[in-house]
């Protein structure tokens, strides 16, 4: 099972994803849901209870493919890290607005970014089947 990347990706970051999301949840108790300033998780990390459910969402949906087959893990990584890279790029317009129900802060698009990177480099780059060579047949 853990002889994939596509795998090990969903797994670990998945897992990283849902513990980020939990500890979010704890910290940000008492604190409105889509609260736009959130409390501080770590340094410039920012969080509120939305943010932490859709982290622990995110990371969920990571790991639940993973434990299943190759071919559901890499489709997922692939659209986690797609949405992931979208949600990065959008937040980065949120930041100091009153539309920003997440309180993403240029801390928060960064690890976005990162995690989008390495899921995606997992679903689009590691664990293809081999291409039939035409010109050995």
């Amino acid at each position: 099972m853990m002889h994939s990347a596509n795998r090990r990706a969903g797994l670990v970051i998945g897992g990283l994803l849902a513990v980020l999301g939990i500890a979010g949840l704890i910290a940000s108790i008492g604190v409105p849901l889509a609260d736009t300033e959130g409390v501080a998780l770590v340094a410039a990390l920012t969080v509120n209870p939305l943010q932490g459910i859709l982290t622990l969402a995110t990371g969920a949906a990571l790991i639940v493919p993973a434990t299943r087959s190759l071919d559901a893990s890499r489709r997922v990584n692939g659209v986690v890290g797609t949405l992931l890279l979208a949600a990065g790029i959008g937040g980065l317009y949120l930041i100091g607005t009153e539309f920003n129900v997440l309180a993403i802060t240029s801390t928060n698009s960064l690890i976005q970014f990162a995690v989008s990177a390495v899921l995606l480099v997992a679903a689009l780059g590691a664990d293809r089947p081999p291409r039939d060579d035409p010109a050995a047949h």
